[in-house]
């Protein structure tokens, strides 16, 4: 089993050191922001431009629009409906499926005070937001009604939530703080549980097992059972990861590189 468990370990570093010697499974960019549809497009925001590729990694789509200004996350949860955020206007701004503007831009200010980090998209096409001044979650629905709050975070887990990063998976909400962990909450918004991981730069969820970057290692801890695990460690720094069924998607200063999941 110990044998198994280190070939494996072994082959994803390889996997890795590949991916990031310029194969083709990397897409050359200096993103804010990247994320990946349920279909395997992915979606790169670059200073005021969003670029959509597909599976392949050929270039299919892309929008731009100065206004907006900066795009500092994407989101494509829906992939009929992805969003873009941008924290400085504190503004989201819905597109269709093929990049083109629609009508509806949401003004979080109304629902976050002054300052709302981050946010993420929900199921039923709702979404998530945090507003950090009050230290509260909000979830709005499709039409922007209020559909849960958390109310004051503050006072339920006795500091305050410097969330980073938060991403809905299955029936919870994660929000990473780096200094306390990644915290879990229910679809209410309800506290559920700390995984006492810090310092994580960017995580995603996939079944039980949360996979976390950890300055220049990507590592695992298994929700359950708090086992971890460092997959490797690499001489760049990563900035953001996505794993999916299939792959992992990891961000560095100029590229994305893709592998696949053993």
């Amino acid at each position: 089993m110990h044998k198994k468990i280190s070939l494996t370990i072994f082959s994803i570093s390889l996997l890795i050191f590949f991916a990031f010697s310029g194969t083709d499974n990397a897409i050359k960019t200096n993103a804010n922001s990247f994320c990946v549809d349920n279909l395997g497009n992915i979606y790169i925001a670059e200073n005021d431009q969003l670029k959509k590729y597909d599976s392949l990694f050929k270039l299919t789509l892309d929008f731009s629009d100065k206004v907006i200004g900066t795009i500092d996350y994407v989101d494509a949860g829906n992939s009929m409906k992805p969003f873009i955020y941008s924290v400085t206007q504190g503004k989201i701004t819905f597109l269709d499926n093929m990049l083109a503007k629609t009508s509806e831009t949401l003004d979080v200010n109304q629902y976050c005070s002054s300052f709302c980090p981050v946010v993420c998209s929900s199921f039923n096409n709702s979404l998530w937001l945090f507003n950090y001044t009050q230290s509260e979650l909000v979830r709005v629905d499709q039409f922007y009604n209020t559909l849960q709050r958390s109310g004051n975070l503050q006072q339920i887990l006795g500091y305050k939530l410097n969330a980073t990063c938060m991403i809905e998976r299955g029936n919870y909400l994660y929000a990473a703080d780096t200094a306390r962990g990644i915290v879990m909450f229910d679809q209410f918004g309800g506290y559920y549980k700390t995984i006492g991981v810090k310092n994580a730069r960017s995580f995603d969820v996939l079944g039980d097992v949360v996979y976390y970057i950890n300055d220049k290692s990507v590592m695992t801890i298994n929700i359950k059972t708090l086992e971890e695990s460092t997959i490797t460690s690499l001489t760049q720094t990563i900035k953001k990861i996505v794993v999916t069924n299939r792959k992992i998607y990891l961000q560095t200063d100029n590229e994305i590189a893709i592998i696949n999941r053993p």
